[in-house]
This record gives structure tokens, C-alpha cells and sequence, in this order.
């Protein structure tokens, strides 16, 4: 899958990396401890709050862990 938008996480001491699809709208998420997360039906804005957020991990808790399908690559 080609992903649109591909950001290092240097700030976050939780996610090391996002990446979205804008037309398949799949956030993938790499973590710290070594997992890789695709979160499915992801709307665009939930991704740009993301990148715009002070922090990633609380970002994560709040908007995206729980509400959408994930799935470990």
C-alpha cells in the first residue's frame, strides 16, 4: 500500500512513525516496542489533528485506540 503522507515521530516517546492513505483513508501506526497498526476508515481530519497534536500517545488513547479497526501488520 502506498501511503500519502509518511512523518517520523521524533517528540513522541510512544509512536515512532504515521503514515496515512488518502485514498484508501488507512492510518498505519509504527509503536516504540515494534508494532505495526493499520487503523481502517480513518478520516482524513483525524490524521491532520494527529500531526497537528503536542502528543502523539494521548492523541492515540483519545481519538484512535477503540474507535477504529485495527489490525497488526
Amino acid at each position: 500500500m502506498f501511503l500519502t503522507e509518511n512523518l517520523p515521530c521524533s517528540g513522541s516517546s510512544v509512536i515512532q512513525k504515521i503514515g496515512y492513505c488518502d485514498r484508501r483513508a488507512i492510518l498505519e501506526i509504527h509503536f516504540h516496542h515494534g508494532g505495526r497498526y493499520q487503523y481502517e476508515n480513518v478520516p482524513r481530519f483525524v490524521f491532520d489533528g494527529m500531526v497537528s497534536t503536542n502528543s502523539l500517545g494521548q492523541y492515540y488513547n483519545r481519538c484512535i485506540k477503540g474507535f477504529f479497526g485495527g489490525k497488526k501488520l
